[in-house]
């Protein structure tokens, strides 16, 4: 194992998950399964493995949505992935992939054509359909991350629309093809927040009503300690207290494997061998550093971006407050937000917190206390805003 913090990690290196991947492919077999996850989480590592470790009768096909702007651009983009993963299927013989690979180079040109954005409808059904004839019996999983990405720019660039048309198609095409079709959703941004715009202009279906959701969990307290143990013998100088500075980690960062990386990074700086007292420092060190090489501060760039003005700002005095804090009730927490916004509402700040909550910036305790999800993200919001 090598202390690698946000760079390519390779499925067989990928620690734990085992109990998440046997949810979703039971999930799977049933539905299209939606899975939220806080950005950094491990969600497309986790869409490698389960590519990676597959199941029988099921190809499964991994799209990085986050650079298509256009529905055409996605119909394209299925050809081209799909094109590239067919030499690794052992079951396709070679006449049928040199076939099926100058099929798709003919669709892709023909997407080109000026004709073609009006009547991309027919044109995905087209595409699905040759993926689904590439195998009579199986089943196709599309694993298509940063969904929710995709839908604000193909928003942006083509209208609500456009946006609202091509959800509801999706969900014809899931009801069409039946049990040969899943879709697996994922993104950083919450397709809640998307939706909810399109509800705003004017759509009023459940374009998601026959799909399940679930959100990815930080790596189990077993799977956090071993990855730390991994990290603790890649480090330069070995440490003496390995047990108790997994013990630390999993107090201090929750499993959230990405930031446990990070913090790593730093550990590996010093000129002797780490102890758990460490920790708090190169946590505090990362939180506070001006260059912000954990990308932090995408919590409030994600707020900025994708909350109303108005929920924005309110967004933003929740969290100053939970982040002075350790844990604040809902009425302590409304007369502290009015500090700074003397107008608002207890209703407002309630359907902030739910946002808020959705997108897992904020937890509740069972006793109905509110703070952070994270403390790193926590101490650099402090540090950035106090």
């Amino acid at each position: 194992m090598e202390i690698n913090p946000g760079g390519y990690i390779d499925p067989s290196e990928i620690i734990g998950r085992e109990a998440e991947i046997e949810r979703y492919w039971q999930i799977l077999r049933r539905q299209s399964l939606i899975i939220n996850a806080e950005r950094r989480i491990g969600k497309t590592l986790l869409l490698r493995k389960m590519g990676a470790t597959g199941r029988e009768q099921v190809s499964t096909f991994y799209q990085e949505l986050e650079r298509v702007h256009s529905i055409i651009e996605l119909i394209s983009q299925i050809y081209r992935v799909v094109a590239k993963e067919l030499p690794r299927a052992r079951w396709l013989r070679s006449h049928a992939l040199k076939a099926w690979i100058a099929m798709s180079e003919q669709r892709i040109e023909k997407l080109s054509l000026p004709s073609a954005s009006n009547n991309w409808k027919a044109l995905l059904e087209i595409a699905v359909a040759d993926v689904l004839s590439l195998s009579e019996r199986g089943t196709v999983v599309f694993m298509w991350d940063e969904f929710p990405l995709m839908l604000y720019n193909v928003r942006q660039r083509e209208g609500a629309d456009h946006t609202i048309q091509l959800l509801d198609h999706l969900r014809h095409l899931r009801q069409t093809h039946g049990a040969r079709l899943r879709f697996l959703f994922t993104g950083s941004i919450g397709l809640h927040l998307v939706l909810r715009k399109l509800r705003i202009e004017g759509n009023a279906n459940a374009p998601f009503n026959d799909v399940h959701t679930e959100l990815v969990p930080p790596l189990s307290p077993q799977d956090s300690h071993a990855l730390t143990a991994g990290l603790c013998a890649a480090l330069r100088h070995r440490p003496v207290d390995v047990s108790g500075i997994c013990d630390v980690v999993a107090i201090k960062l929750g499993g959230f494997a990405y930031h446990i990386q990070h913090c790593f990074d730093l550990l590996d700086q010093l000129d002797r061998p780490a102890s758990s007292g460490d920790i708090e420092s190169v946590i505090d060190a990362l939180a506070s550093n001006p260059s912000d090489p954990a990308h932090l501060a995408y919590t409030q760039h994600r707020i900025q971006t994708y909350y109303s003005p108005e929920e924005s700002g309110v967004a933003l005095a929740i969290l100053d407050v939970l982040a002075a804090q350790d844990l604040v009730g809902l009425v302590e927490l409304v007369n502290l937000v009015r500090h700074t916004i003397p107008e608002v509402t207890a209703h407002q700040v309630r359907d902030v917190l739910e946002l808020l909550r959705q997108d897992q910036c904020v937890t509740r305790t069972l006793d109905g206390r509110f703070g952070f999800c994270w403390l790193l993200i926590k101490l650099n919001w402090k540090s950035r805003r106090s």
